[in-house]
């Protein structure tokens, strides 16, 4: 298992040693390493970490989410 502070770096050794549209690694979680925002680590990430459970962060509400990544769509709650 990797963490999200060496994943993004990971998506993009893949990618550059296949140059493949399809493996270009999604901004996401880049923006959320640039950010601080590690998950467990940090408290913050993805979700907010409180002494009980993780929750979904505010700023991701409930919404549609596309990734062009891969072409899929994902609906969150």
């Amino acid at each position: 298992m990797v963490g999200m502070d060496l994943a993004p770096a990971g998506m993009m050794s893949h990618y550059r040693e296949l140059m493949r549209e399809q493996f270009k690694p999604p901004r996401c979680p880049v923006i959320k390493v640039r950010a601080g925002e590690l998950g467990r680590k940090t408290v913050r990430g993805f979700y907010e970490y409180d002494r009980y459970s993780p929750s979904p962060y505010d700023e991701f509400p409930p919404k549609l989410i596309v990734c062009p990544v891969s072409g899929m769509v994902h609906l969150t709650s």
